[in-house]
């Protein structure tokens, strides 16, 4: 008779086993994989927001112009005012493809709250008492954030203006450092483009 072959209780055991092991290894690896995806994925979209919230302080900063407003109080506000932890200042360039009834410049405000730092913005420059900003969450995970300005002098401030002599004055530039989770304490200047006497006339019409 033909001799039958087969595989042994323990050889059986032993496959399993090895197969068991395989299993572990190849799950474990895995999860390995998706968590580094994971990770990879968080810290682009972070890196993508950071290099979006620097391209806003860019166009806002380098296109600002010496436009003061009223606020809704009816209080006269420099162009351009900030501290250590806010920016506000009047910009040009704000674009209409809709054709809305408005002009081209805009009120921006930068402020962090919690560790969130948000873009505010209002539809008009002179605003009313039911005058609402519209906001917009930049970037997350920022720790701190520090403003800086440059006068026609080459001396820093930590606030603008400075006194009340230099309150229709506009900085030369803007040093913003900013201090993020995962990627540190990240510094950039912005220069602020002199405009003159009859460019601003003709261009905005500010000393009419």
């Amino acid at each position: 008779m033909p001799k039958i072959s087969g595989l042994t209780l323990i050889e059986l055991l032993v496959a399993m086993s090895i197969f068991s092991i395989l299993a572990v290894l190849g799950y474990h690896s895995l999860i390995t994989v998706i968590d580094l995806q994971d990770h990879v994925d968080k810290q682009s979209s972070q890196l993508a927001n950071l290099q979006r919230t620097f391209n806003w302080l860019k166009r806002d900063i380098e296109q600002s112009i010496p436009r003061p407003i009223r606020d809704e109080y009816d209080q006269e506000q420099p162009a351009l005012q900030g501290s250590q932890s806010h920016l506000e200042l009047t910009r040009t360039g704000w674009s209409n493809p809709a054709a809305h009834p408005r002009g081209i410049l805009q009120r921006v405000h930068y402020q962090l709250k919690g560790q969130t730092l948000w873009r505010a913005y209002w539809s008009v420059l002179d605003r009313a008492q039911d005058s609402q900003a519209q906001e917009i969450a930049l970037l997350t995970g920022v720790e701190k954030v520090n403003f800086r300005f440059l006068d026609a002098s080459l001396h820093w401030h930590d606030h603008w203006p400075p006194n009340p002599e230099t309150e229709l004055a506009t900085p030369v530039a803007v040093e913003v450092s900013m201090t993020v989770s995962a990627w540190g304490t990240l510094i950039r200047l912005f220069q602020i483009p002199e405009l003159s006497p009859q460019k601003q006339k003709e261009e905005f019409g500010l000393l009419e």
